[in-house]
Order: structure tokens, then C-alpha cells, then sequence
């Protein structure tokens, strides 16, 4: 499957891409991608959650500033997953030897989009990530959304940047009660997960 990151009119834009401390706009639209999903043969686009929030999760299970966050992101997701769609997005591999996932940095020749999808899934259940994930392919999703090694971001129903957390590294963090509020602001609850996307 053919990945693609962009803007409505086709275009990533340079803001995007300058730097850690810069947040997406607020009220910019989000770039656009399909990218395959990790627990089946489907994909999913980012359009195809319009009409109601979602929660755009990036990071590396050999990231970790993302590994120590998982906890949080979890319960985060159990406490507000009736108000929003939640997308985990698997960017490039950060490199850290993380214990008990020191495999997802195996190396596999030839490592094809099969292996690749079998590592993160594995990786998400012993984490215990149960909404639905996409992997980068081509590393478009990751640069349209400045979001290496890790970044949150809340898109709401109209397909535009609600909130962005930004990639919260030390001494930054992310601030998930600043992401709940925006989602009770909403006013949009959770509908059923696009064709590609229910939850495992």
C-alpha cells in the first residue's frame, strides 16, 4: 500500500517540519495519510475519522521517553476512549534496547512490511496498547507531523489540529489533562471505528 502524508491541497508545509519546541497550529488542517494497519491487512486515512475526534498517538517501541509514557497514554485512553477515536502511529525505530522489547530491533532480512507489522504487534500487546495502529511507511506521516521519536495530537471533527502536546521530551512532558479537556470540549462523542479500524 501506497503511504502518503499531506495537506488538502497537497502539500506538507515547511512550518511543519522546523523543530521540537514548534506546535502544530491550532485550527490548521491535519495532514492527510493512509497507512496500513498493524493488526490486519486493511488501512486506514485519517479522513476517514471526520465527524468526530481522534487521537493520534506517535512513537517507537524502542523509544524511551515513549516507552515510560505508556502507562499514562493507557489509562488516558480508558478513561476518554468514549469521546474519541484513538490511532496509534508506529514512526521510525529510536534505537533503545528496551527490556523485554529488544526485539522489535531485530534484524530481519528481507524486512518487509509482514515482519515489521508482526514486531509492533507484538510489542503493543505485551504494552498493552488496544486501540487500533497504522505503520509509517516511508516515514510520511512522521515528517508532515514533525513527530520523531514521539508526539500526541488531538485532530478534531473537522479534521483540524485541536491541541498538540507536542513530542514532550524531558524536561517537557505531556499534559493529559490539557488533552481532556480539549476532548470534553468537543462535544463529540466516539462513533463506530472506520472500515479497517476496530478495535482488537
Amino acid at each position: 500500500m501506497v503511504a502518503h502524508a499531506r495537506l488538502s491541497d497537497g502539500h506538507v508545509p515547511g512550518s511543519m517540519l522546523s523543530g521540537l519546541a514548534l506546535k502544530l497550529k491550532k485550527g490548521l488542517p491535519a495532514p492527510e495519510f493512509t497507512l496500513p494497519t498493524i493488526r490486519d491487512h486493511g488501512g486506514i486515512s485519517l479522513s476517514s475519522f471526520l465527524g468526530r475526534p481522534v487521537v493520534l498517538v506517535f512513537g517507537s517501541f524502542s523509544c524511551s521517553v515513549f516507552h515510560d509514557r505508556i502507562s499514562q497514554i493507557n489509562e488516558f485512553y480508558r478513561v476518554n476512549q468514549d469521546r474519541a477515536a484513538f490511532l496509534f502511529v508506529s514512526v521510525t525505530e529510536a534505537g533503545h534496547r528496551i527490556p523485554g522489547l529488544e526485539f522489535v530491533l531485530d534484524s530481519i532480512d528481507p524486512d518487509t512490511l509482514e515482519n515489521r507489522r508482526e514486531r509492533v504487534d507484538e510489542a503493543m500487546r505485551r504494552m498493552g496498547l488496544s486501540f487500533p495502529g497504522v505503520l509509517d511507511i516511508g516515514e510520511t506521516a512522521e515528517a508532515a507531523y514533525d513527530a520523531y521519536p514521539t508526539r500526541l495530537v488531538v485532530v478534531g471533527p473537522d479534521g483540524r489540529i485541536a491541541l498538540d502536546l507536542g513530542r514532550g521530551m524531558p524536561p517537557e512532558t505531556w499534559d493529559f489533562a490539557e488533552a481532556e479537556a480539549c476532548l470534553r470540549g468537543s462535544g463529540k462523542g466516539l462513533e463506530p471505528h472506520p472500515r479497517g479500524a476496530a478495535s482488537p
